[in-house]
């Protein structure tokens, strides 16, 4: 994921979502990974990103920290 620019990350766990595969350790790895670059994202890759981990019923609370900070 490191390797994952911003947008990939993005459509990465978009893409999940929209198929409703839940894969914890790659979300896990995503939010991970966006916590590094988090004020490089662009408005709608949080957005996407958001409603990925909640259609997933994923909360990572640092990300939702960061993203609302």
């Amino acid at each position: 994921m490191r390797h994952f620019g911003i947008q990939r990350l993005s459509n990465t766990a978009w893409a999940f979502a929209t198929l409703n595969l839940c894969d914890s350790t790659l979300l896990d790895a995503i939010a991970s990974s966006a916590l590094k670059r988090i004020q490089q994202w662009r408005t709608q890759e949080l957005v996407n990103t958001v409603w990925a981990f909640s259609k997933l019923g994923n909360v990572n609370q640092p990300l939702l920290e960061a993203i609302s900070s």
